[in-house]
């Protein structure tokens, strides 16, 4: 984000305070934003070429603070020094986004070190480490070692881009109108701290009192309306199409989403914790959703107003009949057997039950309505299809009969139940060893018991 040598001279011409130092000790009591790091100013704030500021500390790597209290969003590192178009040119870079007194901003931190601090979905607080300078990304300038910090009201994307230097050690309270009619407007909500009710209209009269706000301590929802009472700012809360009524907009957090494309259809779960007796509806493949927030396994979404948890790989809902080829043994057998893939009553079989613990082969598989379903085979036999969480695929070992060898067709050893011979010199595979030393192999799609060589 820098100028050649020529464009330097001319924005310096322009710039008044070029090259004035910035002082950690100046008061910053009614502060909103604080200056995000020690240094000197080496480029001022020039859109459309440069929509921030750059601070310069080298050969010092001064320490990258947070401008102001907020929720990151954007945390993205792996780039070397100076790779060029890495992450978009901005090498190593963190945006934080911020509401202050019911207007957004997001702060964007530029060209960081090779370690970064934070992370997504993280809430920082005003002046805590996010990183440290470096020069990663498109460093083209002559600053080396900088911060490159910028500032919109609304977010990077499609906000606008202000003079960060105009917002250093600037009160933005501003005194809160006293009465307004609702207005429109759209934010994501954490009910953080319900200590009123819900209410019919903006206000607290009693004889507009729906419920206490307490019954949605901590879920997630949607502020579709605002309205200022008597000094009190109120908001009008929704989940998909249900209206839960107004309460005060001190109770809630708002947050800070961040947008994300689903890849494979998905199944939502609505309410505020991961339980599958609360299914909502698919979300479609491509569909554009908000990320409110994650764990190691799923994501939060905003999806038609209704936050709502979704598996961040989830399964295909539905294929076609794929071949493939294991070695399984049956070792939860729950539910039936079926001459299709599914769980249709008019296509069962029997219970895979009866076939507890044996080793058998699976030679297809299907999706079908997210679950996976393996085809059930023994030898020439067909035993039907059935759910792939009864079973445990194994992984062989090969091995070569040295001598000819009976086999046992059934999960336990028994003379009664004899296969058929395994020739010398036969490749067979290994699936497992017995507590008094029998092998257990897969021979012509047959799994059986042979005494080792």
């Amino acid at each position: 984000m820098f100028f050649k040598k020529m464009r330097f001279i001319v924005v310096f011409s322009f710039i008044t305070f070029t090259f004035i130092s910035f002082f950690p000790n100046v008061s910053l009591a009614a502060a909103t934003f604080i200056v995000p790091a020690e240094g000197t100013l080496t480029q001022g704030f020039n859109p459309p070429a440069h929509r921030g500021i750059d601070i310069y500390k080298e050969p010092i790597r001064s320490t990258i603070k947070a401008s102001a209290s907020g929720i990151v969003t954007r945390a993205s590192g792996g780039c070397g020094p100076r790779t060029d178009y890495c992450n978009g040119g901005l090498g190593n870079v963190v945006y934080i986004q911020h509401e202050i007194n019911g207007q957004a901003y997001e702060s964007v931190y530029a060209h960081l070190y090779d370690s970064i601090n934070v992370t997504v979905g993280q809430r920082v607080t005003q002046g805590q480490k996010i990183g440290e300078m470096g020069n990663s990304g498109r460093v083209t300038g002559a600053t080396g070692i900088h911060l490159h910090f910028e500032l919109f009201k609304g977010n990077r994307n499609s906000g606008v881009a202000i003079n960060p230097y105009d917002y250093f050690g600037k009160d933005l309270s501003p005194t809160p109108p006293k009465n307004t009619n609702p207005e429109s407007i759209y934010h994501v909500i954490q009910v953080t701290n319900p200590q009123w009710g819900l209410y019919r209209e903006a206000g607290n009269d009693s004889s507009k009192y729906i419920e206490s706000l307490k019954n949605y301590d901590q879920w997630y929802m949607v502020v579709n309306k605002q309205q200022w009472v008597n000094g009190t700012l109120f908001y009008h809360i929704i989940r998909g199409t249900t209206d839960y009524g107004w309460t005060a907009a001190s109770q809630v957090s708002t947050i800070t989403p961040v947008w994300h494309t689903v890849q494979h259809e998905s199944q939502g779960y609505d309410r505020a914790i991961v339980d599958d007796r609360y299914k909502v509806h698919t979300i479609p493949a491509d569909a554009e959703v908000r990320i409110i927030r994650e764990n190691s396994t799923m994501y939060l979404v905003n999806y038609n107003n209704f936050p709502q948890w979704i598996l961040k790989n989830p399964p295909p809902k539905n294929t076609g009949v794929e071949p493939i080829y294991h070695a399984i043994h049956v070792t939860n057998p729950q539910w039936g057997l079926y001459r299709e893939a599914g769980n249709d009553p008019a296509k069962y079989i029997e219970a895979l039950n009866k076939y507890d613990q044996w080793y058998m082969v699976v030679n297809k598989q299907q999706w079908v309505n997210g679950t996976l379903y393996f085809h059930i085979k023994r030898g020439t036999t067909d035993y039907g299809w059935t759910a792939a969480n009864q079973v445990n695929t194994i992984s062989p070992v090969n091995i070569t009969i040295t001598k000819d060898t009976q086999g046992y067709h059934r999960s336990t050893v028994d003379n009664a139940y004899k296969a058929h011979l395994i020739p010398k010199g036969t490749s067979v595979r290994k699936l497992g060893e017995t507590s008094n030393g029998m092998w257990i192999v897969l021979y012509q799609d047959f799994p059986q018991y042979i005494v080792p060589n």
